[in-house]
């Protein structure tokens, strides 16, 4: 057999005995540092594949060795090669591919085969499981020592503030944990955990850690689950454990890598938590687990030990100042207070007691009941003891006391059994009644004189026709005749002990209004302490529908010192007087068939009206109405149906107008309106004296239903305005009824307005308004577009303006209608045409790459935005033609955002949501654009043409375009400017950095053919 085959033989039988163990062979070069034999066992045992092993020895073991092992394996080394040490041995770590740290032994000695001291060659073995066993056999024997150690602790400790401590000191020094902390979990509303005690390296982790035993991510770690749970919670290591994300990096970078919370109990409930940490992954095996169980169950006990300890220690100390207290009080008890034994005799009294009976403590100290009991026998004081000393509760009764002198007092005793120092006594309390006794005697004699007056004086009181209510000084009833339980609705019973803010009091102030509790007569002289006579009141509530009316008077009567003793109230019923009264002053001042106002208080009331007007400079006016051909009702159906038809055109009549505003009928079918402060520019008050009237005009058209019967009626009427004092109201309704019969002349059914120039001013405006309502639905509107253009005059889009093309006016400037719509909500009709209009022309322009490009700029109204569904309508009308959302640019004014800044902020940002841009039209003619502005989602601000007109000549006008333009840069805002006519006003713009314009010099607003001619001609983009 060749050296070849022995060598064979024994590799061959190497190689069995290292795939047999977890050993793996290496062989080193120590001049060239190659690894001639590479362990690639080793590194299949920690989890690599081969592609990765091959890495691993490319680069080198060093990359996988635990950091604090390095310099351990390099020591080694060198100790071995410089003769310290007989043997290279080294224990050390290596990472396995899953991030665990695996232990292994290396071994190896120094081979002379081929060259003395350059190759070295061993084994590496994994010892893994043994490390792990030593480490868990040696925490089991701290564990052990730290359980015992406890009961030790729970003996020496006083409170338990030093038992929590030196728990933590032990499991740190004896259980050799990196740090320990006990914690209380708290009710407040976080469910905190206050830590109570801690040891070991901590450096403000529980300082700077939140942990909360809540339903949190903050309280789903060890500590709040083991809380909430009441179980062991075991976290083996900090990185790989999901749940322990918001403590992994604090806690890493002190050195914790597992931990364990134990939850701690007192008084059957989970009360705090035991935690420890430990510096090494995955070190709490189930043993060890088991014996920190034990641990904290003797913390729990010594807890609930220590708390009943404390409080006994309170209970005890508390218990021996209350005897203290106790005999100090009864000593200087100011009543009579005497502890008496079984037998009766005294054991114990106070200095009162003594002195009341004449005697000193001394002298009574074992004295009798019967020697100084006066009034009952011997027996009868045995008698009563038996009873006192069985009662449950305490017995008070009175009896006579003889004192040292001979003389006799009237006493009331108190007295209880008690159990004092295991001994049953009976503590009794006496007090000197003699004097009181006396007064009771004199009082009861002046009682009966006293009833006896009264019955006289009641039976008086009762027999009056005038109702008679007495007060006490805190308003309290403390008497009331027949006649006044009649007149206010109530009994006797349920008057007597009334007081003045009870809500059974239903009063009235004599115009109607109910009375405040501190206008009541009573409470009235209580405050003035002075009589008070003719007030005239109402009752509500009582058995009568309308009100009781009561003429009252009410005085004070006081008691010697002077102060208030009684409130008498008297009072009758003036029912009958107060409706002849409203009757007397509803005809004088009102018809009876309709209840209005007649001519005499439409007189009043007009004069008011006029002198308010001359204070407010505000304009009014008076409408006169005729029910036209009322007499054919009157002649066809009677005076009956005609009276029905008036009553009910009355109510149409007081519908149509506000609660200031005076309805009055003046004659059989005559009816005036009195309009007061409708507006201070004629013009406009002209207007809304329009609307009225016509919104009158066709109530009284509508069908009247008369018992079955359809009747029909219109009215004529005649409008006169009025402003300050210039004409009486006679004229002014003279002017009215002028105007009423122009009224009857055009055919009846119809408005007129006294003064010629109005009424020419209403027919043209509401001929205006007739005409418009066809614009929409006959196709008669059209959109005209002005270009809007860069520095470079090249098209940035257009804005849309509508017009009004009637087949009989005419083009209708847009100064003309645009009011009118907006006055008669026809704006919205216009609004939404232009608004589907502008999205189809956007859909036509994105065919084509000249046009896809452009914006389309669209004014919207203060009265459409304020639609509630804008947002939601333009959305649908968006998705329905496919506009593209951010070629479409609304242009606001400042009446649209300051009518509500949060709805129209909210609208803007659902705007901005679907893509839409949004200008802030004319901007800088209001007082609250900057205000507002950075509120806003704007994408672009307007300059106003009336600035841009003369920024070449106002140097006013040219600072407010230069501030505009600054200000629309600082907010990253894009600016254009309207109504550029010239070429100096185009330069000025340019050279002040205006983005894009509008005006006459680029173009007037034209057709869409026109528009699209001119994009022709414009520069390229």
């Amino acid at each position: 057999m060749t050296y070849r085959d022995v060598h064979n033989i024994i590799g061959a039988h190497l190689q069995f005995a290292k795939e047999a163990a977890e050993l793996d062979l290496w062989d080193h070069d120590l001049v060239t540092g190659e690894v001639t034999r590479k362990p690639t066992r080793l590194f299949d045992s920690l989890g690599y594949g081969d592609a990765e092993t091959a890495a691993c020895l490319h680069d080198g073991m060093l990359a996988f060795v635990h950091p604090d092992d390095i310099a351990l394996l390099d020591s080694c080394l060198a100790d071995y090669l410089a003769g310290i040490t007989a043997q290279y041995r080294c224990e050390f770590r290596l990472r396995a591919n899953d991030g665990r740290w695996v232990w292994f032994a290396k071994q190896g000695k120094l081979s002379d085969r081929d060259a003395p001291g350059r190759r070295l060659v061993g084994i590496t073995v994994n010892i893994d499981e043994r490390k792990r066993n030593d480490a868990q056999r040696d925490a089991l024997t701290r564990a052990l020592k730290l359980v015992s150690a406890c009961s030790t602790a729970m003996i020496q400790a006083h409170t338990e503030a030093e038992f929590l401590r030196a728990i933590c000191t032990l499991a740190v020094d004896t259980g050799g944990y990196r740090m320990a902390w006990i914690g209380f979990a708290e009710d407040d509303p976080e469910k905190s955990v206050r830590p109570v005690a801690q040891s070991g390296f901590e450096q403000g982790y529980l300082e700077h850690t939140t942990v909360t035993w809540s339903d949190s991510i903050l309280g789903r770690g060890p500590v709040g689950t083991a809380i909430k749970t009441g179980a062991t919670t075991v976290n083996q290591d900090y990185e790989t454990n999901p749940q322990m994300q918001p403590w992994r990096d604090s806690a890493i970078q002190r050195g914790y890598r597992a931990s364990i919370a134990l939850p701690l109990f007192a008084e059957n409930r989970v009360c705090g938590v035991f935690s420890t940490y430990a510096a090494d992954p995955f070190s709490f095996g189930a043993a060890e687990v088991t014996l920190l169980e034990e641990l904290a169950g003797n913390i729990s006990y010594g807890i609930q030990t220590l708390r009943s300890r404390a409080r006994h220690e309170q209970t005890r100390v508390a218990l021996q100042a209350e005897n203290e207290k106790n005999l100090a009080l009864l000593h200087n008890a100011s009543d009579g207070i005497h502890i008496i034994d079984l037998s009766g005799r005294l054991i114990e009294a106070s200095d009162s007691f003594c002195s009341m009976l004449g005697y000193q403590r001394a002298e009574m100290i074992g004295m009798h009941i019967t020697q100084w009991d006066a009034q009952l026998s011997e027996s009868e004081i045995r008698t009563g003891l038996a009873q006192q000393f069985s009662a449950p509760v305490r017995i008070q009764f009175e009896t006579r006391h003889r004192r040292k002198d001979g003389s006799l007092i009237d006493v009331e005793i108190s007295g209880q059994s008690l159990n004092l120092n295991d001994k049953l006594v009976l503590f009794n309390s006496s007090r000197d009644i003699t004097h009181r006794k006396q007064a009771e005697e004199a009082l009861q004699e002046k009682q009966r004189l006293l009833l006896r007056a009264e019955r006289q004086y009641r039976e008086l009181l009762s027999n009056l026709h005038i109702a008679i209510v007495v007060h006490g000084a805190d308003t309290r009833i403390l008497f009331s005749n027949p006649r006044a339980s009649e007149l206010l609705g109530l009994s006797d019973d349920q008057m007597r002990g009334k007081i003045a803010l009870d809500p059974a009091w239903n009063f009235i102030a004599e115009d109607g209004q109910v009375m405040a509790p501190y206008e009541y007569p009573v409470n009235r002289v209580i405050r003035s302490l002075k009589p008070m006579e003719g007030l005239v009141l109402g009752v509500t509530g009582t058995k009568t529908a309308k009100p009781v009316w009561l003429l009252v008077n009410a005085f004070p009567e006081f008691q010697a010192d002077g102060s208030l003793n009684q409130v008498v109230i008297d009072f009758d019923d003036i029912s009958a007087r107060k409706q002849a009264e409203a009757q007397i002053h509803s005809l004088a001042f009102f018809d009876d068939l309709t209840g209005l106002p007649n001519r005499r208080l439409l007189t009043d009331r007009f004069h008011s009206a006029l002198s308010a007007s001359t204070r407010c400079n505000c304009y009014g006016a008076v409408l006169f109405i005729d029910m036209d051909r009322f007499k054919t009702v009157n002649d066809v159906l009677g005076h009956e149906f005609g009276d029905l038809l008036l009553i009910e055109a009355t109510a149409r009549i007081r519908s149509c107008v506000r609660e200031v505003d005076t309805v009055a009928r003046i004659g059989g079918d005559e009816f005036v309106v009195l309009l007061v402060e409708v507006d201070e520019q004629l013009g406009t008050a002209s207007q809304k004296t329009a609307l009225v009237a016509e919104k009158i005009r066709l109530a009284l058209t509508r069908p009247y239903q008369l018992r079955g019967n359809e009747q029909h009626c219109s009215s004529s009427i005649g409008v006169s305005m009025y402003h300050g004092n210039q004409e009486t109201p006679g004229d002014l309704l003279r002017q009215a009824d002028i105007a009423m019969y122009k009224s009857k002349d055009a055919g009846r059914n119809a408005v007129r307005f006294f003064n010629p120039a109005m009424q020419l001013a209403v027919e043209v405006h509401a001929a205006l308004e007739a005409d418009l309502r066809h614009a929409v639905p006959d196709g008669q509107l059209q959109l005209y577009y002005q270009i809007q253009v860069d520095s470079d005059q090249r098209a940035l889009g257009a804005e849309a303006l509508v017009r009004w093309l009637h087949p009989k006016r005419g083009m209708v400037p847009p100064m003309q209608f645009i009011p009118v719509a907006e006055e008669s909500s026809l704006i919205l009709d216009i609004g939404g045409w232009v608004l589907e209009t502008a999205c189809r022309q956007l859909v036509t322009w994105a065919g084509h790459a000249a046009t896809r490009d452009l914006t389309l700029a669209v004014n919207v109204s203060a009265q459409q935005f304020r639609q509630a569904d804008f947002v939601e309508t333009l959305a649908a009308m968006l998705r329905r033609h496919g506009t593209v959302a951010a070629r479409l640019k609304l242009e606001l004014t400042e009446s649209v955002v300051l009518n509500d800044v949060n709805d129209v902020v909210s609208k803007m940002y659902a705007l901005k949501g679907l893509g839409v841009k949004l200008s802030m039209d004319d901007f800088g003619t209001g007082y609250s654009s900057l205000a507002y502005l950075k509120q806003l989602p704007l994408d672009q601000i307007k300059i106003d043409q009336s600035f841009v007109r003369d920024i070449t000549t106002d140097p006013n006008d040219a600072v407010m375009v230069k501030t505009i333009i600054d200000l629309a840069k600082n907010f990253r805002l894009h600016v254009i400017a309207e109504g550029v006519e010239t070429e100096s006003q185009l330069a000025f713009l340019q050279l002040h950095g205006c983005m894009a314009y509008q005006g006459y010099l680029f173009s007037r607003p034209v057709p869409i053919a026109q528009f699209e001619a001119l994009l022709k001609q414009a520069p390229d983009a």
